[in-house]
């Protein structure tokens, strides 16, 4: 059977889908004092009902270890998929009967059929997702969207909240219950003036420790995935203050300055989470509400002290250096 698209490199032969759920502790809500563990479907059972011909055989569970991390005394679930966003032509198709109008109508203005096909796949296995931990059809998820993009469940649905990043031909879908969550992915790859990025992006600490660090092409991926995680989980987009947010670089993961006024870094997590070809993270942190962010960001939008015009140039510059590769993406 032919794929939709030829792949951009050669793979070796992966899953469609890979799911992990973690029991992680936040300090979220003080009514929850022992872990909660999601049951753990497989993605065999969220897509049972489709028709996609030899999907199944490209599904399994990777092996990743159960964590539970302490923030305060409650605990939060977070299920953790990896999606493969490559499949076959006929996949394609069924993944497409998935989408809502206005997700169709998204999909079509793709110039490139690939970027086109997968958006379709990540965002019908988003649905799938969702659909399958609140109990309901995929067709009836509503979403909405915030101030600067993030989309979320209508009406704060199940009190679930979610979070998708993709990199080329791999996707990770995070789900978190009242809590705040972040995802970000990035292909293992070269990177050219790994310190002319970090000037732009990195707060003066993490260049110290990029500058030591034994792999600097690792350490900066390690830095952007986990700052892209939190601000993706803050749902601030490119209005976030990313010079003054401090993350570790290093194998474990840490924030140690939100960016943001009198907020500690205390009641927020970072996890790095195995992948064969990419770095990704993931942020948990208290979920956000009104009054809340009222406190962060101004009438328009915009952090204190924080022109956009001037993070937007960043941005644009970051992606013509990476050829299109590193670049910021909207927070979904």
């Amino acid at each position: 059977m032919q794929r939709a698209w030829p792949t951009p490199r050669q793979r070796s032969r992966r899953p469609a889908a890979m799911i992990a759920s973690n029991a992680t502790e936040t300090a979220m809500s003080n009514s929850i004092t022992k872990p909660v563990t999601p049951d753990q479907r497989s993605y065999a059972a969220v897509l049972s009902d489709l028709d996609c011909g030899s999907l199944g055989e490209h599904i399994r569970r990777p092996s990743l270890a159960t964590r539970s991390i302490r923030v305060g005394a409650p605990f939060t679930s977070l299920d953790l998929w990896c999606v493969d966003l490559d499949v076959t032509a006929d996949a394609l198709n069924c993944f497409r009967q998935g989408l809502s109008r206005d997700e169709l109508a998204r999909a079509e203005r793709f110039h490139s059929d690939l970027h086109r096909a997968r958006y379709i796949v990540g965002r019908a296995t988003l649905r799938r997702v969702l659909a399958d931990r609140l109990g309901c059809s995929p067709a009836t998820i509503r979403l909405s969207y915030g101030r600067n993009g993030k989309p979320m469940l209508e009406g704060g649905r199940g009190h679930v909240e979610f979070n998708l990043a993709h990199s080329g031909g791999d996707a990770v879908i995070a789900l978190a219950d009242r809590a705040a969550v972040g995802v970000d992915i990035e292909l293992h790859r070269p990177i050219s003036d790994v310190e002319s990025l970090a000037r732009l992006v990195f707060s003066d600490v993490e260049r110290r420790e990029l500058k030591l660090a034994p792999d600097p092409v690792s350490a900066f991926l390690n830095g952007w995935t986990r700052k892209e995680a939190y601000v993706k989980a803050l749902g601030i987009g490119l209005t976030a203050p990313l010079r003054e947010i401090t993350v570790s670089l290093s194998d474990g993961a840490a924030l140690f300055s939100t960016g943001l006024r009198d907020r500690s870094a205390s009641y927020w997590r970072l996890l790095s989470v195995p992948h064969p070809r990419a770095v990704v993270a993931v942020a948990l942190g208290p979920r956000l509400d009104r009054a809340t962010t009222t406190g962060w960001l101004q009438s328009k939008g915009e952090l204190p002290g924080l022109n956009p015009a001037v993070n937007c140039h960043q941005m644009r510059h970051i992606s013509t250096t990476m050829n299109g590769g590193l670049q910021r993406r909207n927070p979904e």
